[in-house]
This record gives C-alpha cells, structure tokens and sequence, in this order.
C-alpha cells in the first residue's frame, strides 16, 4: 500500500503545475491544498475504522481501503477540472486511513494486546516511505 500511495503522490505532484495554473494560486497554497484534503480524509478515515471493523470485520475493512484506493488513479486521469485532484487527494487519504489502521488493528490482532507496542513498531519499519 505504501508504494501505492507513493506513487500515486507522484502522480499528483506531476498534475500539480496545471493545478496552479488553472486557480491562478501560487504553488505553495496548492501543495498546502492537497496535504489539507489528504490529512482531513485520513483523519476522518481513521475515525471511522474502529467502527467499521466491529460492523464489517477487519477484512472487508481493509478491503474496502483497497477499494477507495483504486478510485485515485481513475479520478486522476478523467478528470474534467483540476477541484477533482483534490477529490482523488481525499480519496487517496481516506484510503490510508482505513488501510493503515485496519492492518496496524490486525497486527495486534496477531500478537496480543501486551504486545501491542511490537506490532505497531512492525508497522511503522515497514514504512517504506522514510
């Protein structure tokens, strides 16, 4: 999921000059766009997950991550404005959120609540953003 993700940042980031063009904005105030429309998503996508995976299963959760992430690079490449890259951007943050939080629950699922701090750990040095 983390090479996804990367990747389809680089998607946006290449789509990004045309953003700035079209609204007339600065780069700065459009880069500062889509981390606001990814980190709300994500955070909302966090907030949900708990909820989701006592009605659905951590599963069709996760599942369901996977699903939303395949909507980003369909938005990206039809898009009929560049408001819809914030869209794709929201839709890529929701989807980390139920992603990551689905697996970091499933982990801890695996190794106990004691072990907890181990399998977050696990999680974050799979990171392979850094």
């Amino acid at each position: 999921m983390s090479a996804f993700v990367g990747a389809m940042v680089g998607f946006e980031r290449s789509l990004l000059p045309e953003l700035t063009k079209e609204w007339r904005i600065d780069p700065l105030k459009s880069s500062l766009f889509m981390v606001i429309s990814f980190g709300l998503s994500k955070a909302l996508a966090n907030l949900l997950t708990g909820q989701w995976m006592q009605r659905l299963g951590r599963k069709r959760t996760l599942v369901a991550g996977w699903l939303v992430a395949l909507l980003t690079p369909l938005l990206l490449l039809w898009s009929p404005s560049s408001a819809w890259l914030l869209l794709a951007n929201a839709a890529l943050g929701f989807s980390q959120g139920l992603t990551w939080s689905a697996t970091v629950m499933m982990k801890i699922d695996l190794v106990g609540p004691k072990q907890r701090g181990t399998a977050m750990g696990l999680n974050e040095s799979a990171d392979v953003r850094r």
